[in-house]
């Protein structure tokens, strides 16, 4: 039976999480630190900073590769959450 592509895409996903190395790399959470505030969430700071939270998954993406980025007039920071 031939599956859908949104029915593949689902699949796969599931099948990744199997990966030891993609588990953790996607279980690890970080709180992030804006202009010396911290946030639970990168989404919970564009939320309490009033900005677009259209652009904050691909924001968020860059932060996580370079582990500090600016957006607009604030300095988002990575923290390790403990």
């Amino acid at each position: 039976m031939v599956r859908n592509t949104a029915e593949k895409i689902g699949a796969a996903t599931a099948a990744s999480w199997k990966n030891r190395k993609v588990r953790a790399a996607r279980s690890i959470k970080h709180r992030v630190r804006v202009n010396g505030i911290e946030h639970k969430s990168v989404r919970a700071a564009f939320v309490a900073l009033h900005l677009d939270l259209c652009r904050h998954a691909v924001f968020r993406k860059q932060l996580k590769e370079s582990g500090r980025k600016k957006f607009d007039r604030y300095t988002f920071v990575l923290v390790a959450n403990v």
